[in-house]
């Protein structure tokens, strides 16, 4: 049988799995997961496993090939195949079924395959161990994770700190830091029979920051240090991080300096986290002045590091000094993106200077960057505002010829604009648009179209021209568009 698995046939006098590796590209169209590439996979494994000629080898290889570009699905149905061809498989194909699906994001079939290994009598080591926990705590499964603990003790396999990070993890991440922190003073205790090592404190450490526990951070840093446990530069910036979410200035300075005391040399991202800090805080001149000390550090700063300038300056309408950022990224290596232009295109029409911010677009468009919805709708609710309604109409169809859909917040600025200057039939024509790109409309937008309809007389007549909308309902509404239109088509 002629398929697309015939591409994956395999010479008979074998090929090694690294030279298969290299040719992964040829499994891309197994990603569409058809109904048709499930049944040409397994009639494919079906052939290469049929007596007398049993090509189990060829059959391994497209099933590790699976594994390794994460196709979790059709790597299992290759497998559920070969075992119904009596291929007995062994440590490595099991081990193998394991780490995909615990990567994948499928914890509940990677603990089926944990099954399968100690059926057969294999032995769950703890790096699968690990392996398998990982998944489980990424997907917040942290109950099943700690059961899972104990079942490791119950059949000899003893956990590593590993083991113990990777349960912390899951446990900040799932907002149980004191639960964590319970975790690590078993360990410093000795009751796990592990010590803590730098990740240790630095899991926890970062869980308290994120919680805005800053002191008790800074308390378990000095912990870390007294038992002669090494903070590194993830260390420091942790709680940077921390003490500029909770708006400390003053205090990550001193914890920036105490970086610098240690030994540690402020790295690409410790800038960042401190430039972003400094600019939330309006500190505008602080953050500026470290753009400039990174580079004469030879640290490049990043795209991230000028547009968080960028978006602060034009907040704080200095355009002049924004412009002047703007062209230095220009004259350097870090060219601007569409959030760049995006950002002065917004700071420009804040100030009411829109041929500059049409000069921007044309700018954004010559150099081969295209427009994206926050472009369109800074413009289109910018136009609509001055009343400028041809220039925001015309926007607005680049946009849809574009191939992008308009969303709530760009069809209620122009539906403003519109009712404005008593455009019923526009507003009607823009409703019917609406309807047909299927904007999900909220409770604001709600009240933008019942404003416009209802400024009008005729409006017996304006509603047998409604739409009938989408009947997704938002979260904050307790009707759909669609149940409201038809009551107030009943009513009219």
């Amino acid at each position: 049988m002629l398929n697309r698995f015939n591409l994956l046939h395999l010479p008979s006098h074998g090929i090694t799995a690294q030279l298969f590796y290299s040719s992964l590209p040829v499994l891309d169209s197994l990603k569409f997961r058809s109904q048709d590439t499930k049944t040409d996979l397994e009639t494919h494994i079906r052939t290469l496993c049929e007596k007398p000629s049993r090509r189990f080898g060829e059959a391994i290889t497209i099933f590790d090939a699976l594994v390794k570009s994460g196709e979790c699905e059709l790597a299992h149905l290759a497998y559920k195949t070969m075992t119904q061809m009596d291929f007995s498989p062994n440590f490595l194909t099991l081990s193998a079924l394991l780490d995909c699906f615990s990567r994948t994001q499928k914890p509940k079939l990677a603990l089926g395959v944990v099954g399968l290994i100690l059926k057969r009598g294999f032995t769950l080591n703890v790096f699968l161990s690990n392996v398998l926990l990982k998944g489980l705590c990424r997907e917040g499964m942290v109950d099943e994770a700690f059961t899972f603990l104990e079942k490791m003790g119950e059949r000899g396999t003893t956990p590593n700190v590993v083991t113990y990070n990777t349960l912390m993890m899951g446990l900040c991440n799932t907002e149980k830091v004191d639960k964590a922190m319970e975790l690590l003073n078993k360990m410093l205790d000795g009751k796990c029979g592990v010590k803590p090592d730098t990740m240790s404190f630095n899991m926890l450490i970062h869980g308290l920051c994120k919680k805005g526990r800053l002191d008790k951070a800074v308390d378990l840093h000095q912990k870390m240090v007294m038992r002669g446990q090494i903070s590194n530069l993830v260390t420091y910036n942790m709680m940077i991080e921390g003490c500029f979410k909770i708006r400390k200035v003053d205090k990550a300075l001193r914890i920036h300096q105490q970086m610098l005391d240690s030994g540690l040399k402020p790295n690409a991202f410790t800038y960042s986290i401190m430039i972003d800090g400094l600019c939330k805080m309006r500190m505008l001149n602080a953050a500026e002045g470290l753009i400039y000390k990174l580079k004469a550090e030879g640290l490049k700063p990043s795209l991230f590091d000028y547009n968080t300038m960028l978006a602060t300056l034009c907040k704080e309408h200095n355009l002049d000094r924004a412009m002047t950022l703007f062209q230095e990224m220009d004259n350097g290596d870090c060219k601007p993106d569409v959030v760049s232009f995006n950002t002065l295109i917004n700071g420009t029409c804040n100030l009411g200077d829109l041929q500059a911010a049409k000069q921007l677009l044309i700018d954004m468009l010559q150099r081969g960057l295209d427009p994206d919805i926050v472009t369109y709708s800074i413009l289109i609710s910018s136009f609509s505002k001055l009343g400028q309604l041809d220039e925001a109409t015309e926007v607005f169809e680049n946009m849809i010829a574009n191939g992008l859909s308009p969303d709530a917040v760009v069809c209620d600025s122009l539906l403003k604009g519109l009712s404005s200057k008593g455009e019923t039939t526009k507003i009607i024509s823009l409703l019917n648009q609406m309807a047909a790109k299927e904007v999900a409309v909220d409770e604001g937008m709600m009240s933008t179209i019942l404003n416009c309809l209802f400024l009008d007389t005729n409006c017996s007549e304006i509603m047998k021209s409604l739409p009938s909308f989408s009947q997704e309902t938002s979260e904050q509404m307790s009707i759909s568009c669609h149940e409201l239109l038809e009551k107030l088509k009943m009513q009219a």
